[in-house]
């Protein structure tokens, strides 16, 4: 029997990161996280992981390395690295790295109005000025792009508008989709029942940004599942999604 339980996923993750730059995590060892282990959101900017290695330590009594994703990045800017990192014991995915979808919800001249797809105002942090914004509908075409002039909490002031902006649709702030490079990596998740996560999830980043996996590998079994929510049943290898209405990349979390 394995009880899982927690003590906060994203709220209170045991590292979080705000406001920070060029942060690199060399040689660093998490053997039990009750939480997330690494969570950074909105106004950070470029991190290295360079052998991350979470895993319960050999001959430990419990199963759980990271009770939910050991590293959860949404909405930075720069580049995010991981090389030379080993995963075990996951209750959920070992990276997640996505930018976050606002939804538009009025348009007042030059300035949009925006909500996380949970509800709730976006914050402000959400961009700076000078930032790129794209704006999509519901099948995800690109219908408009525009730079931002000013934020504040729920809302953005735009300039240089190339096109109408329904309220409805989707906005992407293109300059916080990090690159990400993977490399050397190894996830394993076999030989315990475990929850409905992923190697790799990489969801909603910009057309052009660039993305490297190497040497990933990823080895699953579900063959001790026993749980009886369908959930359970998607633990996959590599999920890579561009559609902003995906509850698991647009911010609205556990969804």
């Amino acid at each position: 029997v394995v009880a899982r339980f927690t003590l906060g996923t994203y709220a209170s993750p045991t590292i979080f990161a705000t406001r920070a730059k060029n942060v690199k995590f060399e040689n660093f060892s998490s053997y039990s996280s009750p939480t997330a282990t690494f969570y950074a959101t909105l106004d950070n900017e470029n991190f290295t992981f360079d052998g991350y290695h979470v895993a319960p330590p050999d001959g430990a009594e419990w199963l759980w390395g990271s009770n939910v994703d050991s590293i959860h990045i949404k909405g930075i800017r720069g580049t995010v690295t991981l090389k030379n990192s080993t995963f075990q014991g996951l209750g959920d995915d070992a990276l997640n790295v996505h930018s976050i979808a606002g939804k538009v919800t009025k348009v007042t001249d030059n300035t949009v109005f925006l909500e996380y797809f949970y509800g709730g105002k976006l914050d402000g942090i959400w961009s700076r000025t000078g930032d790129e914004i794209e704006f999509y509908d519901k099948s995800f075409k690109l219908i408009a792009t525009a730079t931002a002039r000013a934020s504040n909490n729920g809302s953005v002031t735009l300039e240089n508008v190339s096109g109408a902006i329904p309220v409805g649709c989707f906005a992407r702030n293109k300059t916080t989709s990090p690159d990400l490079l993977i490399e050397n990596v190894t996830v394993d998740v076999r030989g315990f029942f475990t929850h409905g996560g992923r190697g790799v999830l990489i969801g909603n980043l910009a057309r052009d940004a660039k993305v490297t996996l190497k040497d990933v590998n990823i080895f699953i079994d579900k063959s001790g599942l026993k749980n009886t929510s369908a959930y359970y049943e998607y633990i996959d290898g590599i999920i890579a999604s561009e559609h902003a209405s995906d509850s698991y990349i647009n911010g609205s979390g556990d969804k």
